[in-house]
This record gives structure tokens, sequence and C-alpha cells, in this order.
């Protein structure tokens, strides 16, 4: 691992990488393998070959640090820091290990800078490396590794301001005294009364609309909290920092983004009706759901192709006008059938249903139940449908959803079938865009990862709320003009993990 890091054209990526550090990599790869007499390598599964070993950055442990004097790693890191700042305007440095593993991992300085080679006489990222390369030998396991890489760090704080808000776009609560980390969600879809199509009413899972049993937290807003306040927090770095600038353009347009921002009416909607409780009789759903009542002037419709998302990646029909117009489903729920869904953390992602996930909830939250509860073998077990996300290469899974997903309108595109001797157009475009159900809980595994998705059928959802309204809601909404949904964009720089 010490020869590996020896040089860092070794193991950073770089556009203009030679054969002679192509041939070295593959060659130190083979001898990791070699001197894995313990297995302290993740191994592939079956039948999937990878030429190299993933390098990833882990938290540095208190062991390794027990090995380390404290005191030898502060004089380093300031010497680093020193040295950096004379000669690189941009960079960024933190400690981390590096290595195949956690337990296979060396602790690592990283040097992230913006380029690696002279752009000036002050600033020399290449003097810079080869100074710091000079001082430090990495074969002194007294010391931490150097690490370089080739990046930089982004502004957290963007967000999308939609006047009228299609679907998929963010939503949440605002109630910093009573939830003061209020989970972010996305918009499933909007719905009027069969017999009332001037009342606009909208769907979303139950816990986005109201994150704690309070009846009090009844207003939603979009865009949702959290990229909204990191929006005004970018601004407002941006006008400080344009107070240093001689050109007062500058200044003035960051003021007034920020004016724009903080006088923002982000009211979306109010919540009618909103369930985060398990049904007591079998199969003890979780009724996850809120039905709400939408403002008017932020009213669109359930045309998906004025969405770029769905226009540039599902080809609809155009002899078929209705048939990128969301609708209730018209058949069950099957096994295989591949679906889609537009979140606010992953973007557009594709899936599979598979059979019913099975989980003990809280009877009365979204949340999973410990054993360690004294009730635990009273507590019903809630059946509900599952969405895997497509199959890779390496026999793993990609991600269908994530935290912020939930409340994404769960897609099923119909296709026309074609009979023997007919033309295959009818089986490549849409016909028909059915909303199976509303994603409301993801499936984690090994910590980190989410394949699976859990919804809740659209068809239970319709009932549910005829049930304890009385109104018998519809997805067929009007349309509106608008071939497109205009927005403005606020702020700058991607927010905490992408959420828009």
């Amino acid at each position: 691992m010490r020869c590996m890091m020896s040089d860092y054209s070794i193991y950073t990526i770089t556009s203009s990488e030679n054969t002679m550090v192509t041939h070295a990599r593959r060659n130190f790869d083979r001898l990791l393998r070699e001197c894995d007499v313990v297995r302290l390598i993740p191994r592939l599964p079956m039948g999937v070959i990878r030429p190299r070993i993933p390098m990833n950055l882990y938290p540095v442990s208190e062991s390794v640090q027990a090995n380390i004097d404290k005191s030898v790693f502060i004089e380093q890191e300031k010497n680093v820091k020193r040295c950096v700042s004379a000669m690189c305007r941009n960079f960024v440095i933190y400690t981390a290990a590096f290595g195949p593993s956690q337990e296979l991992a060396l602790p690592t300085i990283s040097i992230i800078l913006p380029r690696l080679d002279t752009v000036s006489v002050q600033e020399d990222y290449a003097e810079c490396m080869r100074v710091l390369r000079t001082r430090w030998n990495v074969f002194d396991e007294s010391k931490y590794v150097l690490r370089f890489a080739v990046g930089g760090i982004i502004q957290a704080g963007e967000t999308y301001y939609y006047p009228r808000l299609p679907v998929g776009a963010s939503i949440s609560s605002h109630e910093p005294e009573k939830v003061p980390n209020a989970p972010n969600g996305t918009f499933t879809c909007y719905c009027t009364g069969k017999n009332n199509h001037t009342t606009g009413y909208g769907l979303t899972a139950g816990h986005i609309a109201q994150p704690i049993l309070d009846p009090t937290i009844s207003n939603l807003y979009a865009p949702a909290t959290k990229p909204y306040q990191e929006a005004i927090v970018s601004t407002e770095s941006w006008i400080t920092s344009s107070q240093r600038e001689t050109d007062a353009r500058i200044l003035q347009y960051w003021t007034e983004m920020h004016q724009e921002l903080i006088s923002l009416d982000r009211t979306f909607s109010k919540t009618l009706v909103s369930s985060t409780a398990t049904d007591p009789c079998a199969p003890h759903i979780k009724w996850d759901y809120a039905l709400l009542n939408v403002k008017e002037e932020r009213i669109a419709d359930n045309r998906l192709s004025k969405i770029p998302d769905f226009s540039e990646n599902i080809p609809f029909d155009p002899d078929f006008p209705e048939s990128d117009k969301l609708c209730l489903p018209i058949s069950p729920i099957v096994e295989c059938d591949t679906v889609w869904k537009r979140g606010i953390r992953t973007g557009l992602t594709q899936g599979v249903v598979i059979g019913d996930v099975q989980v003990k909830w809280d009877r009365e939250s979204t949340t999973q139940v410990s054993p360690d509860v004294p009730d635990w073998q009273n507590i019903p077990v809630t059946v509900a449908p599952g969405v895997l996300g497509l199959s890779m290469q390496d026999s793993s899974f990609e991600k269908f959803a994530d935290v912020g997903d939930s409340g994404a309108a769960v897609i099923k595109f119909i296709k026309e079938e074609v009979e023997e001797g007919e033309t295959e157009r009818e089986a490549f475009y849409v016909i028909r865009s059915e909303c199976l159900g509303i994603l409301y809980a993801l499936v984690r595994e090994d910590g980190h990862q989410k394949f699976v998705g859990v919804f809740l059928p659209i068809t239970d959802v319709v009932a549910e709320i005829e049930r304890k309204t009385g109104i018998q809601i519809s997805l067929d909404v009007p349309d509106k003009e608008e071939k497109e949904w205009v927005f403005k964009k606020l702020g700058k720089g991607w927010s905490s993990e992408g959420l828009r």
C-alpha cells in the first residue's frame, strides 16, 4: 500500500494516464491480492471479474490514531497547510484513511487541488506537490501519508422555485419550533374530486405532510425547506465575498437574489387528511399518505411530457393524446413489472416490482420497531409491494430511491401489445402512464445501500380517502395551458445531497 501511494499519479485518476502508470496500477492490484492471505480485501461474487481493486475513503480508526504521535500529526498538518497556502490559491485539506477496506487502509492527509500544473509564480500547483513529496517520506510510519487528488469544493445552496409545481418536485412542512429537522419529500401528483373538478387536490407521503402527530401542522411549502434555507445561506456568503470586489454590479445581483429568496411565498397547500398509522386489521397496511388542498395559483397538472426528465427518456405515443397523463391503474400490480419514479434525491430511476416487503412498523409512525420493545410479539407485520433497482454488471443493484424521494409516484408505462405480423412501432411507444402508488419507505442494507423501495398502492389510497372523507378522487385533472413549467433558479451550487 505504501509503495502504491509513493507516487500520486499511480492512484489519482487523471485524464492523461500513460501506459507505464496503467501497468503499475495493475501490478499493484495483483500484488495486493497475492498478499491478502487473511482476506481483508472484499471479495467479489462468483462470476464477477474486476481488474482493479476499488480504493475508498474511511474514517481514521482509533487504533491507527493511537500508533501516531498526536503532536507529530499536528505539526505535519500545520506544515502542509503552510506550504499549500503559500503556493495554491484554491485547495481543500482533510484527513481520512484510504484503501480497499477499513482494515487495510492508510491514514492520509488528502490534498484536493483544482489542477496539477503551473498557472503562475503565485499559483504553482506542480511545485507545491514536488515540495511536499520531498519533505515527507511515504514509508515513514510515524506520520500520515499525503494523498493528492484533483477536485474542489462546491457551495451548498441552490433551489428551484416553480410558480406551478410539477409532479416530482420538492415539498416539506416548516415548523422549526415543533420539528427542527422536518423531512424533505417529493410531491406525488395532482387529483380532483370526481364530482367537483374545480377543487385542486394533491397527494404525498403522510410522514412528509405531518412528520409528527400534530394536527396543527397543516401547511406544506415548495421548494422544500432544506434546499431553500441553504440557498439563502449561499447568497449571504456570496454577498460577503462580493463586498470585497470592486464591481458593484455583482454585489447588487446577489443582494437582489437574497431579498427575493427571503420574501418568497413558498406556501403550497394545506393538509386535509394525513396518516402514518398501521391498520389493525390484516393485511395491516401502513397508511402513509396525505391528501392536500393546493393553492389555485400553484396548481400544475399531471402531464409528464412537460417535465424534461420524462420527455427526454420516455417515448410517449403522439397518436395517443393522453399517453403522458398520469391515471389510475386498470390492472393489478404484477411482479417483474418495470416501473419508474422521479424523486428530489435520485431523480428519474427505474426498477422492477418484487414480492411483498414485510416489516414490523410502529403502530402510529413510519418507524421500524426494535425487537427490544416489550410487546414485540404482538406488533403486526405490514405487507407492501416493493421495487428493486435494476441489476448492474457487478451483481449489485442500482439505487431505486433514497432519503428525500418519499412521496414520489411509482409509475408504470404501458406499451401497446404487438400482434404477429405487425410492426414494432407500437411496442416502442408508451400509450398509457399509470400511477401505481406512493413511495414511502426504503430498505437499507449493509449500512448505506438502498436497493429496494416500498410503496402504498394508489387504489388503496383512493379507497381510504373516500372512506375517511367521502371525497372520490380522480387523477383526471384539467390540463394547464403551459407547454413546460417555468422555474427560477435561486442560490448557487448544489444543495446537500443534491436536493432540489
